[in-house]
């Protein structure tokens, strides 16, 4: 049994918890929906490597927590990625093409 398994039930909870009462708050990229996609694709991750319980549990709250400092900072994250995929075509590695075709969020998207 996985000992880290009620921790991350709490972690999950508190970042769903945390973006509902920040629903008020747009952010074009990082919203509740990119970090459950990005969730999935952390589990994906873990299986094919076989994390233990430990390295599962390290994984799995990084990819819940890893968006939310958006939201207590400000929007200049987005503003600025906004504005360099209008002069470049692109933002950084982790978004070519997947918001701008409407793709769903793969692990390309990391």
């Amino acid at each position: 049994m996985n000992p880290y398994k009620r921790e991350l039930k709490q972690v999950a909870h508190y970042v769903q918890s945390f973006f509902n009462a920040h629903s008020g708050v747009h952010l074009l990229y990082h919203n509740a929906e990119h970090t459950k996609a990005v969730v999935s694709a952390a589990e994906q991750i873990a299986e094919y490597y076989q994390l233990n319980d430990r390295e599962y549990f390290i994984l799995m709250a990084a990819a819940w927590f890893h968006d939310v400092g958006h939201y207590i900072e400000n929007d200049t994250f987005n503003e600025n990625t906004k504005l360099m995929r209008k002069e470049t075509g692109h933002c950084f590695p982790h978004c070519f093409d997947s918001f701008s075709n409407n793709n769903k969020y793969s692990i390309n998207t990391l």
